[in-house]
């Protein structure tokens, strides 16, 4: 789809290749459907119109615009396409037909605004059309982002396994939606910085094994979208076992023998500042937070149960308890907004809140993540005794699993329901797999096993470890060096899911169309 271009563009003349640049960033050259959909984080698309890399434009305010697609793209579903250019387009109407076998013409109007990078706020009334759109959105740009946001579906087919499938691991904090981007550099209050499990919502008290095959799924996907070959699918399955084990023996892979790109994920956590985190999550370094996009004006309400709730002894604590502030500073509450964030969260209560910490010289920024916490998908172990508040369970996980996010939780009540609320340092980042090369595939998995195994051990003793890890190696093949229960899981779980995240393709589709 070229602007101004007679003729059939040279890009597609031969087997669809596209190729694009995204706000000047290149990616693969020989870029797919998924790779240039990750690509598309707002604003314009940018296809190609003339050599590689060099770009024509598509501006936003296009009002129609007609391509012929060649035999090429017969086999190519309209959710496809329309994945790659709906992005950011709030009505985009496709129609498709096919005069003959070597034709078929997409037709696209596009309207001014952009889907999410409206700078119109959404009324508190609008929010969970809008919110229910924008999950449905992330699942769809690919397979691996589906997974990251149907941990439901995932203990569904748990749920549906016989008894002694999987091994019963001992009664340990788990995390329960253990994949790729809920690990990453978490900051503690005294200013250490290490790899550690960042996202609690779903942990509970129970089998270890379940944050193993979760985090090996994740894995599998990122794998798969980086077209590596089945056979490192396979290596990396081993790899996760092994550096699972090790830390089991207390011997776990340290961040010098991360691959490249989780040490440089490590070491821009370090360097970050408060300007980074601001510019980052609230698009401005100011002392508010501008409505748009991302931040939604609140009802009176809710404004007002949100200050009463800063104004508590124990948010005044957690406002105060970075090493760098004082004990009896003064906290004042600057602004407040209803955020959208997240994917598997979006629909449930979530605000960004601003404090002022301190005065003078030693005055300083605090920017607080409220967020609703509700029953866990993750399987319980029965009789083990746990919270029955839902927010108090995910800060005891907290403690338990990330100890440096841990002790920066606190639990409260917001207009009735449970909420944690934890402050956001600028060190705090998510692991972002891209593009995966073999080598690289494999320290990742042996490395972020090992963050997990940490976080399971650290509540094991000694004895429990070593039966534990013995209990891990049952079932190995001659041929294979993961056990076949993580293999026939992880190989299922990949097939339930591709299955799944089609249709949900093939749904978003029909349901921005009509």
């Amino acid at each position: 789809m070229v602007p101004r271009v007679q003729g059939e563009p040279a890009s597609i003349r031969r087997p669809f290749v596209p190729r694009a640049e995204i706000h000047r960033h290149r990616i693969h050259r020989y870029a797919d459907v998924t790779e240039i959909t990750r690509a598309v984080p707002r604003r314009d698309v940018h296809p190609s119109g003339k050599g590689n890399c060099e770009m024509s434009k598509i501006p936003a305010t296009s009002a129609f615009q007609l391509c012929a697609l060649p035999t090429a793209l017969e086999g190519l579903t309209p959710y496809r396409l329309f994945a790659v250019y709906q992005i950011r387009f709030s009505a985009i109407k496709l129609s498709w037909s096919c005069n003959n076998s070597s034709c078929c013409a997409l037709s696209v109007a596009f309207q001014n605004e952009q889907v999410m990078t409206s700078k119109k706020s959404v009324r508190p009334n609008d929010r969970i059309s809008v919110l229910r759109l924008r999950q449905s959105l992330k699942m769809a740009r690919s397979a691996h982002a589906y997974v990251r946001g149907s941990t439901v579906k995932f203990y569904e087919w748990l749920e549906r396994q016989k008894r002694g499938a999987l091994p019963e691991g001992p009664a340990v904090w788990i995390c329960g939606d253990c994949h790729v981007g809920n690990l990453g550099p978490v900051a503690a209050v005294d200013g250490r910085v290490d790899i550690q499990i960042r996202d609690l919502d779903q942990t509970v008290i129970g089998n270890p094994a379940h944050d193993i095959i979760r985090l090996a799924l994740s894995l599998a996907t990122a794998s798969r979208g980086s077209d590596l070959p089945g056979v490192t699918t396979a290596r990396i399955l081993e790899q996760v076992i092994e550096g699972y084990q090790a830390a089991l023996r207390r011997d776990a892979d340290a961040i010098d023998e991360a691959p490249k790109s989780i040490r440089f994920v490590m070491k821009r956590s370090i360097a970050r500042s408060w300007k980074h985190l601001a510019n980052e999550r609230l698009e401005n370094t100011k002392p508010t937070i501008p409505l748009g996009s991302r931040f939604w004006a609140l009802s009176k309400s809710e404004r007002a149960t949100i200050e009463e709730l800063f104004r508590t002894p124990a948010l005044r604590h957690l406002a105060t308890s970075l090493r760098s502030r004082d004990d009896d500073a003064a906290v004042e509450f600057t602004d407040a907004a209803y955020w959208m964030k997240g994917c598997s969260s979006l629909g449930l209560l979530r605000f960004a809140v601003l404090l002022t910490v301190g005065s003078g010289k030693k005055r300083d920024m605090a920017l607080m993540d409220v967020k609703e916490a509700v029953t866990a998908a993750a399987p319980r172990y029965a009789r083990q005794k746990m919270p029955n508040d839902q927010a108090e369970r995910v800060v005891e996980g907290a403690m338990h699993l990330s100890p440096h996010l841990g002790k920066r939780m606190v639990a409260g009540k917001i207009e009735g329901k449970s909420v944690f609320i934890r402050e956001l340092l600028p060190q705090d980042l998510k692991i972002e797999l891209e593009r995966l090369r073999v080598s690289d595939a494999m320290k990742a998995a042996s490395f972020l096993a090992g963050v997990v195994g940490k976080a399971h051990a650290r509540q094991m003793d000694v004895a429990t470890r070593k039966s534990w890890s013995s209990e891990l190696n049952r079932h190995r093949s001659k041929s294979l060096e993961a056990p076949s229960w993580l293999w026939t899981s992880v190989v299922a779980l990949v097939g339930a899911h591709e299955i799944a995240y089609l249709e949900h393709c093939r749904k978003h589709a029909t349901s921005v169309i009509a």
